[in-house]
């Protein structure tokens, strides 16, 4: 998992990409100015976010960035805890951001 503040203000980070993740710390990428695609390629199960100042100070706060998952895995997203107050879409929709 990513520990709390591992990336925090990390200013140049724009877009990060896991092929496997099982959770997320508070604050981990707070403040990271410039992060507009966090994308998680994990198929199976949902990745834990532990509190949503995960992404405080980011354009994935404010709307203007965005979670990229599976398809199969968009609506559990959008429900889940602390995830379903940001921007949630499929990976598949996106291969100009995300690689497909």
């Amino acid at each position: 998992g990513i520990q709390g503040q591992s990336f925090y203000n990390c200013t140049g980070l724009v877009k990060v990409d896991f092929a496997s993740l099982s959770n997320i710390a508070a604050s981990a990428f707070s403040y990271c100015s410039a992060l507009t695609a966090f994308i998680i390629r994990k198929s199976e199960g949902i990745v834990t976010l532990s509190n949503k100042n995960a992404f405080t100070g980011t354009p994935i706060e404010s709307g203007t960035g965005y979670i990229y998952v599976p398809a199969s895995l968009v609506d559990s997203y959008k429900a889940a805890t602390n995830w379903s107050s940001f921007q949630i879409r499929a990976i598949e929709d996106y291969p100009e951001i995300t690689g497909g």
